[in-house]
Formats: C-alpha cells, structure tokens, sequence
C-alpha cells in the first residue's frame, strides 16, 4: 500500500507545485497588461514590444504547464477538477490572445519599414506577408473569445471568475477590431495594383462650408497605383476644372431632387451634399468620366481636420509660401486664412484661382510626403483610425467585390442604421449662401426619449444649438470670400445661413419642429426609407441659433435614442437629457 500512497502523494505535491506555477504566469502576466496598454498609449513601441515578450512567455508557460498529463488527470477530480479545466482554458486563451495575436500585430507594428513606399513603390510580397499575419491574428483572437466563452465557472471559485469576466472583457473589446481588419486587409494586394493598374480620386473636403458628409469637395488629387508603384497626378480644383454644371451625372430621384433644391447629382462640388459616401463617390466617379476622360476604381475622402492627424505621422511640411503645414496649423490655415490672405478687388474669379494654388501645393506637399515613407507608421494609422471613426476618412470601391467587404465591415459614409435596441436620427448641415463661416461655427445637441403614448411608442426630442463664433467686431472685416453671396440674399455680411436636415429613423413620424421659438410646417421629404425634415435658420456673428424637433417611435418600446452629425470644424457636443411627458406633442 505504501507505494501507491508515495505515488498518490507525489503527483499531489507536482500537482500543487504545477497550480503554483500556473497561477503565478497567469497573474504575472496580467499585471503587465496595464503597462503594455500605457505603452502603446505613449507610441512607446520598443517598450511595449519588450514587454509583450515578457508577457507572451507568461502566457505560454502558463498554457504548457495546464496542457500536461497531470494537470489534465486531475480535472477529474470533484471540487477541485472545475477549477483545472477553467484555469486551463483560460491560459489557453491568454497564450492565443498574446502569442497568437498580439505580439505579431505588435511585430508589424514595430517593424514598419516593409509597408512604406520605397521610391515611391510599396512591396506587394511584404504587404502580402502582412495580410497573412492579420489574417491568423484574427483568427487566434476569434479562436480565445469562443474559448473564454466556453469556460464554465459555475462550480469554481470566484477567483477564476473574475479572471474569465476580465480577459472576456479585454478580447470582446480588441476582437472587433481585428475582425475588420481581417475583413480589409485582403483587399490590399489589388488595391496596390496587383492585379493591373488602379486609379483613384483623392478628395479634400472644404469644412469652411458645410454639406452633409462634411464640407463642398472642391479639390481633387487622381493617384495611379500599378504593381505598388505609385504615380500622383497634379490638383485638380472642381470650380476650374471644367466640371459641368446643371446636368445630372447620376441618375437623381425625384424625392433626392426635392429634397437638395437640384444640388444633389450634378455639379461635382456638390457631391457631398446628401449623407451618403455611396451617391458621393458615383458622383464623382461619374464626373471625372464624363469631364475628364478618366475612369476611376475608387475615391478616398478627407478633410483638413482629418489632414491635420495626418501630419501627426509625417512632420511638419514647410510651403513656398513660408507657411508651415502641420498637425496644429492645417485648419486654421486652410479653412479660414488662406480666405483672408487671398482677397482683392480685382474679384471672386482671381481670389478664387490664389487660394486653388495654395490648396493644390499644401494637398500635393502632404500626399508626396505620405507616399514617399518618411512618415511614423504607428502614427500614420492612429490617424487613419481615428479619421476613420470620426467619417472624416471614408473609402469607396468601383469594384463590387471590394465595396461589399467595406460593407460588411461596417460602412462609415452612411445614414445610420436603427435596431432592435437604438433609434438613430442623423443630423446634417448644409451652408445655404456660400460662405466659409463654419471655421467659428460651434454645434451641440441634447437627445431626449420618454414612453408618453398609450400605444407604446417612444417620444423623441431632438434640439440642435447651432452658433456663429465669429465675432461681431470683426465681421465687417471679414473677406469677400468668407462673408459668401450675403448681397445676393440680402442678409448683412456675417451672417450664416444654414439648412438642417434632419433624417429620422425609418418608419418613425416627425411631429413638430420649432426654430427659434417659432413653430414651422413640417417638411416631409424622404431619402429612401428615411423621413427627412428640411429646416433653415440664419446665424448673426456671435449668435447661436435652437432647432428642436419631436418625434413618435416606429414602433413600440423604449428603446435608446443616438445620433449621427456632419463632421464639422469643432467637434458636436451630444447630450441625453430628460424629457417631460407634460411637455411632448403626441402627434
């Protein structure tokens, strides 16, 4: 009998000696997760590349250690048997999230060089070696959500649940992200050009007048890719360029020309008009066919705020002119100075042609910088991510297989999309007389939802603060080019005029819309599945102005309420605030 007790006993002490272990690498390399979070924070990517090494070590002992024949015996075992098999699926988990996934994203990261252009030329094999790694990377992270997913704590202690609710936390947040870029990244090869040379219009947004998506897309750059080699053609300007007017390029619904007054469709300048990254790239791609002999696979859109996180990544761009082009001066410069620099008598066609020369130098000075590799990758695609997020930076494909992978991703060019669980409305500006007064303009909007009807459907009151911050002393000094066609309208120069559009989650009733304290008619206009309400209202410098809209629920339920915004200048302050039943129109 001795020797099974001495052999019982031994495997006891390795087991302890084994859970010990174990249970150090896990927490050891939990506790290096904070400052690998800081790190990266801090564009610190040697010190995070060494400590997710650290980590990854930990991650895989731990796993090593749980995966033997010991370890695996024992989860038979009542009581302790649960707490085994969870601690060991969840070191299984860590090692894919950290060895898996992590540290060769971290490696990519760390290495950039492979990915920048080269005399102008990107690599397709090392861009390809990239894409394989995203791809496995995602797939590692996808495999450890379902594995911490599967862990059954019921029978453990609550220290094994703590740890599955923390790294279910931490791989819910990080895998959506790796999701997308699995869904991207495979589209890179053939957006380089691969498979046959690619064209693609770059188009800057002017923010300094409002449309839907942004601002008037007054400026254009047409970049060749063949085989990785890239080429970039010179400025075009939308309002010289012999882009035409009038003529619809796109076929236009009746519903979209009622609604945009004719803007919507025809003049290139206008594209961005209605909220929709789709109708603007075909209408841009539509134009360039139809004015300049030139078919198009794509179009990327971006604004001067976007273009001032850009500069983050490449470093200050010093121009002809003196001016230096960085991350802290690009919207001041180019939405409201190079309107007070270039302006004369000799009228709206010479001020016109000055400020086209200055956008077409600072846009072709920031495209060659970005494309000749002398920029901080890390940097490059914080930018890009966070211009992304905020629908300053958005991307269409011609080729219907790539736009339906940008559609499955998660299209950010859109209306918003209402669920179960959210109604979204989008809120969109449109700068009504020309002028470039939305450098000062300020926005802001309070979200109001309560359940008051007896059938059930939420009401929704959405107020817009719409304000002038240019100062009133300094109007009667402003441009000709700022003040816009103030004349023509009748209205003294400074003052803005804006028309808001709001588009109300589908099958939804807009029941009242006040500006200013006036109640006014109700506009009904749609965009396909969405009701559209048109509002003006007119801004005096140092004025804010108040849009208050109500509306009934599609449905029943009380479901949360959010809203989308045109990117603006100054970022829109979004509020939810209470909504009083004693004070809601039924309708």
């Amino acid at each position: 009998m001795a020797v099974p007790l001495v052999v019982v006993a031994g495997i006891a002490v390795l087991l302890t000696a084994q859970i010990w272990e174990v249970k150090g690498d896990l927490q050891d390399a939990q506790h290096l997760v904070p400052e690998l979070e800081q790190q990266l924070a801090d564009a610190d990517l040697d010190g995070a590349d060494d400590t997710m090494t650290e980590l990854a070590q930990h991650a895989s002992r731990a796993r090593d250690t749980s995966a033997g024949l010991v370890w695996r015996a024992n989860e038979w075992l009542p009581l302790l048997g649960d707490d085994l098999a969870a601690v060991r699926q969840l070191a299984s988990a860590m090692d894919l999230m950290a060895s898996g996934a992590a540290a060769p994203l971290l490696g990519l990261a760390t290495d950039p060089g492979a990915l920048l252009p080269r005399d102008g030329v990107i690599d397709l094999d090392d861009v390809q070696q990239a894409v394989t790694v995203i791809d496995e990377a995602d797939a590692a992270l996808s495999e450890a959500l379902a594995t911490v997913d599967g862990v059954d704590t019921r029978g453990t202690i609550a220290a094994i649940t703590d740890a599955k609710q923390k790294m279910g936390d931490v791989l819910a947040s990080v895998q959506p992200v790796a999701s997308t870029l699995g869904e991207l990244a495979p589209m890179a090869p053939a957006l380089l050009g691969a498979d046959g040379s690619r064209q693609y219009a770059v188009m800057f947004q002017n923010l300094a007048e409002n449309r839907a998506l942004g601002g008037t897309a007054l400026q254009f750059v047409v970049v060749t890719v063949d085989r990785g080699r890239i080429e970039i053609g010179a400025p075009i300007a939308a309002n010289t360029s012999g882009f035409g007017y009038g003529d619809p390029v796109i076929d236009v619904p009746s519903d979209l020309a009622q609604l945009y007054r004719g803007a919507y469709g025809d003049y290139i300048g206008n594209a961005t008009v209605r909220p929709s990254f789709t109708s603007a790239a075909q209408t841009v791609l539509a134009g360039f066919e139809r004015y300049q002999g030139t078919e198009l696979d794509g179009v990327l859109s971006l604004d001067p705020v976007a273009l001032g996180y850009l500069l983050r990544a490449t470093g200050p761009i010093r121009l002809s002119t003196g001016d230096v082009l960085d991350s802290g001066s690009a919207v001041q410069l180019l939405l409201n100075e190079v309107y007070q620099r270039y302006a004369s008598d000799n009228g709206a066609a010479v001020d016109d042609a000055m400020q086209n020369v200055f956008y077409a130098e600072a846009i072709s000075a920031t495209t060659e910088r970005l494309m000749s590799g002398e920029v901080d990758l890390p940097a490059l695609a914080d930018a890009v991510g966070q211009g992304w997020n905020e629908r300053r930076i958005l991307f269409y494909s011609a080729h219907g297989d790539e736009q339906a992978r940008l559609v499955s991703a998660g299209l950010n060019g859109e209306p918003p999309v209402s669920d179960d669980a959210v109604d979204r409305v989008g809120v969109y500006f449109q700068e009504n007389i020309g002028t470039k007064l939305a450098y000062f303009s300020t926005q802001k909007l309070m979200l109001g939802r309560a359940v008051c009807r007896d059938d059930g459907r939420a009401s929704y009151r959405v107020t817009v603060e719409l304000g002038n911050g240019l100062d009133p002393a300094k109007a009667p000094f402003i441009s000709e080019s700022v003040a816009g066609y103030y004349r023509g309208v009748e209205l003294p120069k400074g003052v803005q005029r804006m028309l808001v559009y709001l588009y109300a989650p589908p099958g939804s009733t807009v029941v009242s819309a006040v500006v200013d304290g006036e109640a006014q008619p109700v506009s009904q206009f749609s965009d396909g599945d969405y009701p559209v309400t048109r509002s003006s209202i007119q801004l005096p410098p140092g004025y804010t102005g108040t849009l208050v809209y109500d509306l009934v629920a599609a449905t029943p339920g009380d479901r949360a309420l959010e809203a989308q915004v045109s990117p603006m200048v100054s970022p829109t302050v979004i509020d939810m605030v209470p909504l009083d039943c004693a004070d809601v129109p039924l309708g």
